[in-house]
């Protein structure tokens, strides 16, 4: 018996899951999404310059793919993609039976006790679009409890968070809505700098780790995102977060 790696049958199977994520990809509606505006300076440079899925970040795209789908066959019908709009500005979330919440995956080792800013900044939109007053942040950590000497088993764990908001927090989340906007609307009609744009949420930049930046941006070095830019920038004001 004879056993080797066949690194170019892995690297087709890659090439297939990256074609499979740009083919699912949102095609340009003429409508602005939440998820755009909240990263509005990628959202103006793919759109300018395009952008494919590498095989290299697959890696950040298929756990959450996967799990949607999987939890499409357990709720079957009870699950469903709903689409909320104010005016030219739309969101997708997620309603589980009389649920209304977004799911979302973490590879975090450490279940933190609080949900992650990110994903309140996103789903409060959500939440302002639709007029609610609640929802619900569902997040599947599926490599939960893994240590790096390797004595502790990955676990998956799912942990939900009830977000609530008043009528003042869905009026502030509207107003920003419709201001980055406006602003990306000027940008890409020429009228305006990108520079006017607010900054994206930071990992979309890159990622530090052990003073590299894994899956830096593509349009990285076209932005020069205040702050962030160079790369030794990036890392600090990592460290700084953290």
């Amino acid at each position: 018996m004879e056993i080797v790696e066949d690194v170019e049958f892995a690297n087709l199977i890659k090439g297939k899951i990256a074609a499979f994520i740009d083919k699912g990809a949102r095609q340009p509606d003429g409508k602005f999404h939440v998820s755009d505006l909240l990263s509005p300076r990628y959202a103006y440079f793919r759109q300018k310059y395009g952008y494919k899925v590498s095989e290299q970040e697959i890696g950040f795209f298929v756990a959450g793919i996967a799990f949607h789908e999987f939890l499409q066959k357990v709720f079957g019908a009870e699950m469903s993609e709903k689409v909320t709009a104010l005016e030219d500005i739309v969101g997708t979330v997620d309603q589980v039976g009389v649920f209304f919440s977004e799911i979302k995956t973490s590879r975090k080792w450490t279940i933190p006790e609080m949900v992650d800013p990110i994903y309140i900044e996103q789903f409060e939109k959500y939440l302002a679009l639709e007029n609610r007053s609640f929802g619900h942040i569902v997040v599947i950590y599926f490599v939960a409890g893994r240590k790096w000497d390797g004595k502790t088993p990955s676990t998956l764990e799912i942990v939900t968070w009830k977000v609530s908001i008043d009528e003042q927090d869905r009026h502030r989340a509207k107003t920003e809505l419709i201001e980055r906007r406006d602003a990306l609307k000027m940008v890409q009609e020429g009228r305006k700098s990108f520079e006017v744009l607010p900054l994206c949420w930071a990992f979309k930049c890159g990622k530090p780790y052990k003073g590299k930046v894994d899956r830096l941006c593509p349009f990285y070095h076209t932005c020069k995102p205040e702050g962030r830019y160079p790369v030794e920038a990036l890392i600090k004001a990592d460290k700084q977060v953290r």
